[in-house]
């Protein structure tokens, strides 16, 4: 999955939906949506962005985000510290070169009260 921040949701699922041609999988609110070309094979995911995550960059989805940082923090650069989203946790690290990857789990979906 791909990171793409956008300053309109709506506006952005036009274009990724109506003009490419692209389908939307999922909608979190109006803040968060999943799109893909018909072939599915790359999932992009828009979101209004925050002040911490501003640039485009991979998701990587792990089973626990915290515990992925804690394991790793020494070789690590952590943009933003791991924070709740719905279902889950998200942060960002940058790589060598400056660039962003994220982090994601859905480890709270089925565990409201973890």
């Amino acid at each position: 999955m791909f990171y793409r921040p956008v300053p309109d949701l709506a506006k952005a699922l036009d274009y990724y939906c109506n003009v490419l041609g692209w389908d939307e999988h999922w909608r979190e609110g109006d803040t968060t949506a999943a799109v893909s070309p018909a072939d599915g094979k790359v999932t992009l995911m828009l979101d209004v962005s925050t002040s911490d995550s501003v640039a485009p960059g991979p998701i990587l989805s792990v089973d626990d985000v915290r515990s992925w940082v804690r394991a790793r923090r020494e070789k690590l650069t952590v943009l933003e510290e791991p924070v709740p989203i719905p279902g889950g946790w998200w942060a960002s690290l940058a790589d060598p070169f400056g660039g962003r990857i994220y982090l994601i789990d859905q480890s709270t979906t089925d565990q409201p009260n973890k």
